[in-house]
């Protein structure tokens, strides 16, 4: 039992470290139901750093649990920014949980396509944070990934690319195909 415990413990102590370190958020995109929604589990000491940037702390102290709350996802809303196929998703109603060490808010995303061939996305909250990263878990096309976005790649990635169409295909493998035929025409020539 004692095995079991420690394994467990093990298992969980990364995700339980994750919570509160103010240097990581975590963002997921799940389908539930009909609908798309987005999940972000923010470091309360991360959320103060990063809205200390821009608010004075005596402003921030008068400011009401609802007023509060509605600066954090002022803050967070246009600082996500997933597009797919081209279309940019937007985040709808939502909810918040101030937490002492960790909040939590859940969104509604605006309809996602049946059919999604391509999507990037951009998060890049909290990068007034020095060393701050974000870690991105989706869900798309039957594949659960998780990409870590930094200053490393600007808080931005592919998480779906574009297949690129047969005609480039095609073009290029002629265009080789035209140059293997000059050089060797040239070398002959010689």
């Amino acid at each position: 039992m004692k095995f079991i415990l420690f394994h467990l413990l093990l298992t969980l102590l990364p995700f339980s470290l994750f919570a509160h370190n103010p240097l990581s958020a975590r963002y997921e995109l799940n389908q539930e139901d009909n609908h798309w929604t987005l999940n972000v589990n923010l470091s309360q000491s991360g959320l103060e750093q990063a809205l200390l940037k821009q608010y004075s702390k005596e402003s921030l102290n008068t400011k009401t649990t609802a007023q509060l709350k509605q600066l954090i996802i002022e803050y967070i809303k246009p600082r996500f920014v997933l597009k797919v196929n081209g279309k940019k998703i937007t985040l709808k109603d939502g909810g918040l949980r101030l937490g002492n060490h960790q909040t939590d808010l859940k969104f509604i995303l605006s309809p996602l396509p049946q059919k999604i061939e391509e999507a990037t996305i951009s998060i890049p909250a909290f990068k007034e944070n020095k060393q701050h990263q974000t870690i991105f878990f989706h869900h798309l096309n039957g594949q659960t990934e998780h990409l870590v976005l930094s200053t490393n790649n600007d808080y931005q990635a592919i998480i779906i690319e574009a297949p690129k169409s047969k005609l480039t295909t095609y073009l290029l493998i002629t265009l080789g195909a035209l140059i293997f035929i000059a050089l060797i025409y040239y070398l002959l020539a010689r």
